[in-house]
């Protein structure tokens, strides 16, 4: 019954709801008395319980004399149930990891040196994203090919921008996402601004990284708002334009 228990919780459950939902798997449908009697849950509590289980999807309710309960018994719901936990426990470790492998305080900038550490304080920032995220890069070699499946995955959570000159990265699609923008100047640096409060920076030299900044402090991030305002605007304008004077007009 223990591991049981330990195995809804693990999905989310709360205590209480891992008792009651347990209790019912056993059970082909149960009334509130037989619920009460298994798992020691006083009935007006069960009747809160097994009402905001059966909203969620959890519970199926038989309206009969007294009325019944049982477990809804599909696969599905309960992988979904799995995934979206593992999604959210990943997001909270890298971001735990993040701050453990950082000597980066609450409102400081720190240099870096090490280019591996760099890329892997530019991936778990942009996994711990919620709201939104810009990167610039000239080339995804510079902080690592898996970003772009991340940034991929992550397009269709938070709101994505990226600006790139990185061609093999724009020919991946068949029709370019409107949150990604080809600019033909590549600059020698790779920009990540996340949730708009903080920002990893890799100046490069050759596509390898050199050094790199990371900050959450107001005035820098303001600065690099400014800085990626510009490439996703002026400097893709500039490339549209281009292509649009050296493409062969038909006739």
């Amino acid at each position: 019954m223990e591991g049981l228990l330990e195995s809804f919780r693990v999905l989310g459950f709360s205590e209480r709801e891992a008792k009651v939902l347990s209790c019912l798997l056993k059970t082909e449908d149960a009334s509130i008395s037989e619920i009460e009697d298994a798992s020691g849950i006083k009935r007006p509590h069960l009747y809160e319980i097994l009402e905001n289980l059966f909203h969620r999807g959890f519970v199926i309710k038989k309206y009969s004399r007294p009325a019944r309960y049982g477990i809804i018994r599909d696969i599905d719901t309960f992988k979904k149930l799995a995934e979206e936990r593992f999604d959210e426990i990943s997001k909270a470790l890298n971001r735990i990891l993040f701050y453990l492998h950082s000597p980066r305080v609450l409102g400081g900038t720190i240099f870096v040196k090490n280019s591996a550490f760099l890329r892997k304080a530019f991936i778990n920032e942009l996994l711990g994203c919620t709201i939104s995220a810009k990167i610039f890069t000239s080339d995804f070699k510079i902080v690592g090919y898996e970003v772009m499946e991340i940034i991929e995955r992550m397009a269709q959570k938070v709101d994505i921008k990226v600006a790139t000159s990185d061609l093999n990265f724009i020919r991946k699609f068949i029709v370019i996402p409107p949150y990604i923008r080809y600019v033909d100047v590549a600059f020698p640096l790779t920009i990540g601004i996340f949730d708009d409060s903080s920002l990893a920076v890799a100046f490069s030299l050759k596509n390898r990284i050199e050094y790199g900044v990371i900050s959450n402090e107001e005035p820098i991030l303001q600065e690099y708002q400014r800085i990626f305002k510009h490439i996703w605007t002026d400097d893709y304008l500039r490339t549209f334009y281009k292509l649009r004077v050296t493409t062969p007009k038909e006739y």
